[in-house]
């Protein structure tokens, strides 16, 4: 028993092809050149309902996560006590954190602990 597939050009007139069936002109025929339409409205609401549950978090995120971590980039280029008016000084900070023994020493110890803490649960 042989099955043969029956394919609608777009004029609606079938086609067929499979075994022991010609299509009438090849594979390409059968094609259609409709154009894309865009979402349904149910596809639409339901992405808008999405990205209103979802931007109070992504708002969280960034005050609350994103937005220390630049402070504290930006920060790390200056000098500043916290009472005084900062003062740019660059890379120094990050050159007298490689400088000298004493701190070399303590930022190894705290890098090795601190990727030691994040292995062992692993």
């Amino acid at each position: 028993m042989s099955h043969s597939v029956s394919r609608h050009s777009v004029n609606g007139s079938a086609e067929t092809g499979g075994a022991g069936l010609p299509a009438s002109s090849g594979a390409l025929s059968w094609q259609r050149t409709a154009r894309r339409r865009g979402p349904s409205p149910t596809a639409r609401r339901q992405r808008r309902a999405a990205f209103l549950f979802l931007a109070p978090a992504c708002i969280m995120v960034a005050i609350y996560v994103v937005w220390p971590i630049l402070s504290t980039i930006r920060l790390s280029f200056f000098n500043w006590d916290g009472m005084s008016d900062p003062s740019f000084i660059g890379l120094a900070n990050y050159v007298e954190l490689r400088g000298g023994p004493v701190r070399s020493d303590s930022f190894l110890r705290f890098s090795s602990g601190t990727s030691g803490a994040i292995m062992l649960p692993i």
